[in-house]
């Protein structure tokens, strides 16, 4: 069954495979492409996983797939190996070869899904082959359902994770604008009252006007904060990253003119909340710097989705800065580079700086859609 493929070959598409069980994508979209890098693996006519409803207390196996439930040998066999938790050979009938599955295969096999302590489904996978495998093709077999079920596994506990990480950055976000913001308001309310005084001495009406433009300045800062944290699966990255470039050119009369090449549903897979989040923060950081130190008259803001990965472009012609200098530097805090380096790092990205004295500035960020699930197992 495996011996039609290059070793080398199937271990490249296996890798592939397993990356793609912890990328961001639906369920459904990550059991076909599953199945999809199964079939060239193995060289078998098709390959199927079914999983059992999580949600239930006491899963029953459930099927959705006419043609399954018209091949009732097919359907026993996948409901033996949940049950008996081993793999499952079967003979499949000329009705439903011809009529049901429409397929050429002789035999169809089925494989728990399983991890040390929870059943998650079955793989099958329809071979021309007879039902006797050989116990080089056993093993094979039982280790692509293993990996699959443990890519299943963690790629459920990701999402989990990332439901859980929502909800606490939704619940700061409420206790920041019931608090901090709440009072900064409060401050710039009571300031503009004590304003209203003409008999307040020239050197602290200076002080308050002061005291209320900086109030003001952190009250937009808080706001700008809170929406980074409330950005989640459902919200796209490119309405993120415009959100974020309205609230500078609010306050400033900076032009930052973005463009958008690709879309985000053509990424490899999609682009989880945390990907967003960060990539958000970043683009702030990079256009605080560019109002603080750069002095300069224009900003060009790029977002590329590709295959693979996602490039973002912060541009400016402003004063510029001896970057290899601070950007070499492990432990500068310089124009907020450690913070972007440590965002980037999180989603296994980079950051680069180029920019000299008078020339100003331009910050790369390349972020890999691909997991690296495969390094850790």
């Amino acid at each position: 069954m495996f011996s039609q493929k290059n070793e080398g070959n199937k271990l490249t598409l296996l890798k592939e495979a397993v990356e793609n069980l912890t990328s961001s994508l639906s369920e459904e979209d990550l059991l076909k492409k599953t199945a999809s890098y199964i079939e060239e693996i193995t060289a078998v006519e098709k390959a199927v996983l079914y999983l059992v409803d999580e949600s239930d207390s006491s899963p029953e196996f459930y099927f959705d797939d006419p043609n399954i439930l018209a091949a009732q040998e097919v359907r026993k066999a996948i409901k033996k190996a949940f049950s008996a938790q081993q793999i499952v050979a079967c003979g499949l009938s000329e009705g439903s070869k011809n009529v049901a599955l429409k397929t050429i295969s002789e035999t169809c096999y089925c494989l728990p899904l399983k991890t040390s302590n929870k059943k998650l489904g079955v793989l099958s996978v329809f071979s021309a082959y007879p039902p006797d495998l050989s116990q080089e093709d056993t093993t094979s077999l039982a280790i692509i359902a293993s990996l699959v079920a443990s890519g299943i596994e963690k790629s459920r506990l990701q999402k989990k994770q990332r439901q859980i990480e929502e909800l606490e950055r939704e619940k700061i976000a409420i206790e920041i604008h019931d608090g901090i913001a709440q009072s900064l308001y409060h401050v710039i309310l009571e300031t503009e009252i004590c304003l209203k005084f003409a008999q307040i001495p020239p050197l602290v009406r200076k002080k308050l006007e002061y005291l209320k433009i900086l109030a003001r300045e952190s009250l937009k800062n808080v706001r700008s904060f809170m929406y980074g944290l409330r950005i989640n699966e459902n919200l796209s990255l490119p309405v993120a990253i415009k959100h974020c470039i309205r609230d500078f050119k609010k306050a400033k009369s900076i032009p930052i003119a973005l463009t958008i090449k690709g879309e985000e549903k053509a990424a490899n897979s999609k682009i989880n909340s945390e990907v967003k989040t960060n990539l958000y923060y970043i683009t702030q950081e990079a256009l605080n710097n560019v109002v603080k130190h750069a002095e300069a008259t224009k900003v060009d803001v790029q977002l590329e989705f590709l295959k693979d990965q996602i490039e973002l472009n912060i541009k400016d012609d402003g004063l510029g800065f001896e970057a290899d200098k601070i950007f070499a530097e492990e432990d500068s805090d310089s124009f907020g580079i450690t913070g972007m380096k440590t965002r980037a790092k999180r989603l296994r990205g980079r950051v680069s700086i180029t920019s000299a004295p008078g020339t100003g500035s331009e910050i790369k960020v390349n972020i890999p859609l691909q997991s690296s699930f495969f390094k850790s197992i």
